[in-house]
């Protein structure tokens, strides 16, 4: 039942300190361009109702491009630190569970080039291993999470959670709007994101044939982007500010009866409201043409406020002890929003539709599990240029399709491990009348003043408006595959050396909505990697080569403009020696 997640939520938990046990790991790789890693945890027992667990990571590699410019940026490098603390005190019936986590990141700023037949591709060298900026470029970010979930157990076995977050996340990045040395255009960004969260639950016992589930929740949370952007057009530089007061309440519940030793009936809803308060403008000629603080071309100021109910019912059959089937309905929902005060976007509500089935063969070594999916999207949501004030806004299609197959296969035969994935995947977005940011003058990089007669404050967006859509969703390739094989050699001393091979296929995708062939498109892709692990008690020391060939491959483009692309990683290799204790 996650929050606001139309396509469906990831959970991912952290490991926590345990009662009685001193122990953890540590871990370090070396590589080529200079890839170092370093991480760790430590459990500390403290008394028999009390445990610490301390964890640490670092990792940094040189840039994988080469800067060609005055600045000699060090862009897609990478230098980041995290750390995390974690106790668990358990006294009888309570339990306490809190984290606390920092982590700083920087990366020198994203590399990136033009896309052959854009505004800038005379400034494009078409090599994947170098980048050409006429301005400095950076991106730095820092967050830190604080969180307690606290856990009484009643004498019946009713649970009762809470569950207390807090997030701070800061980001400053700089970047060349165009890729190129062709001209300036310089973009400059900060934003500040801060989230409270509070969740309160009520859980049966389990074990029985009847499970439930009761809950609350609230969450808080302010963003507020800058963003100023120079550039050599004659309404710059462009100042944007927009800061965003968020809130979203909701209940729900979730009950799984068995209603027979093999059919269960698992169901959730869910109610949810949303608020939004905004604040901001948009001003060019910052600083310059139009005077300190520019001329306002467009009002951000708004708010909006949505609710929906969502919900899913899951029926599961275990037709023998090897075999299982399923079939799923479930509403997501993701609220609606303010892209300025003349424009607001509705919620997206998608309907999922899902069935499958999953099966352990051949006394254990054989699992295997094919479903298949329908999703159809209402008020589908995408980032677009909004002609009545000249920056990016959030628009709604009408509708979105998107169904397919997926499937998996494990096998294990003696020291044989092979697996194996597939999908096929349709999708099909309505015809939208958008703006084609791509031909705008700077490429669509910055604010142009609302929609008019051409002037120093306003421009004509009509030459480039034109109808998108009708195709398949950006970045959702028809077919993707992946496969792994491994052999395990038995070694003296009970050691294990463990070679492993995978392949994973990606095909050919759209990056924009206007499906132009010579800009758009996105190639089918496969990469190789392999591995040589030796495993001898508590250590293991791994051989690595990620990108086996050396493929270089487009992986997308800029959003916010489309007419910068970025290439895949080169091929890295290195060594990685792991000893728990």
């Amino acid at each position: 039942m996650g929050s606001n997640s139309t396509g469906g939520a990831v959970f991912v938990t952290s490991v926590k300190p345990e009662l009685g046990k001193l122990g953890g790991y540590l871990q370090g790789s070396y590589g080529n361009y200079n890839a170092t890693t370093d991480q760790g945890a430590l459990n500390v027992p403290l008394t028999s109702t009390l445990a610490l667990r301390f964890a640490g990571s670092y990792a940094r590699h040189d840039p994988y491009q080469t800067d060609l410019g005055p600045y000699h940026n060090q862009v897609d490098q990478l230098d980041e630190q995290e750390g995390r603390i974690s106790a668990l005190w358990k006294p009888g019936d309570l339990q306490v569970l809190t984290h606390l986590e920092w982590i700083t990141r920087n990366t020198g700023g994203y590399a990136y080039t033009p896309v052959p037949g854009t505004t800038y591709a005379t400034g494009s060298n078409s090599n994947p291993d170098t980048v050409d900026y006429n301005t400095p470029v950076f991106n730095h970010e820092k967050g830190f999470l604080a969180d307690t979930e606290v856990r009484y157990t009643l004498p019946d076995g009713i649970v009762l959670r809470s569950l207390t977050g807090y997030y701070n996340k800061r980001f400053g990045n700089q970047y060349d709007i165009t890729g190129s040395d062709v001209i300036t255009d310089t973009q400059n960004q900060k934003l500040n994101s801060l989230q409270y969260t509070e969740e309160f639950n009520i859980i049966s016992p389990t074990g029985g044939n009847v499970n439930w589930i009761l809950g609350g929740y609230y969450a808080h949370n302010k963003i507020s982007p800058r963003i100023l952007n120079y550039t050599s057009a004659p309404t710059s530089p462009t100042y944007i500010y927009d800061y965003n007061d968020k809130f979203t309440t909701g209940v729900f519940g979730q009950l799984n009866v068995k209603l027979t030793d093999k059919l269960e009936l698992q169901s959730g809803l869910r109610w949810s409201h949303y608020t939004v308060y905004q604040t901001g403008e948009v001003a060019i000629g910052y600083g310059g043409l139009f005077g300190p603080n520019g001329r306002e071309v467009s009002n951000l100021t708004g708010s909006e406020h949505d609710s929906r109910m969502t919900g899913k019912v899951d029926l599961n059959y275990q037709i023998d002890h090897d075999n299982l089937v399923y079939a799923f309905a479930a509403r997501g929902y993701k609220p609606g929003g303010v892209s300025s005060a003349v424009l607001t976007f509705a919620p997206e509500t998608v309907w999922d539709y899902e069935a499958g089935w999953k099966s352990t063969l051949l006394d254990n070594h054989l699992r295997t599990q094919v479903g298949g999916f329908y999703m159809n999207y209402s008020n589908f949501q995408f980032d677009s240029v909004d002609p009545s004030d000249g920056i990016s806004g959030v628009y709604n299609v009408t509708h979105s399709t998107i169904y397919g197959v997926e499937g998996q296969v494990q096998a294990k035969i003696d020291r044989f491990d092979f697996d194996s994935g597939f999908a096929y995947v349709h999708s099909h977005l309505a015809p939208v009348t958008i703006v084609n940011e791509r031909y705008l003058p700077g490429g669509g990089s910055s604010a142009l003043g609302p929609q008019c007669p051409a002037t120093p404050t306003c421009f004509n967006y009509t030459p480039y408006i034109g109808t998108a859509g009708g195709g398949p969703n950006l970045y959702s390739p028809t077919w993707t595959f992946n496969f792994g094989a491994d052999y395990r050699f038995r070694l003296p001393h009970d050691s294990v050396l463990t070679p492993r091979v995978n392949y994973a296929y990606v095909g050919s995708q759209w990056a924009n909505y206007f499906y132009v062939t010579t800009t758009d498109y996105l190639r089918a892709h496969g990469v190789w990697s392999a591995l040589l692990t030796y495993d001898l008690d508590r250590w293991s020391v791994e051989g690595y080569v990620n990108n086996l060939t050396n493929n270089r491959y487009v992986t997308g483009q800029w959003a916010s403009n489309g007419n910068d692309e970025f290439w895949s990683a080169p091929r890295t290799y290195g060594v990685r020696a792991t000893v728990h204790f």
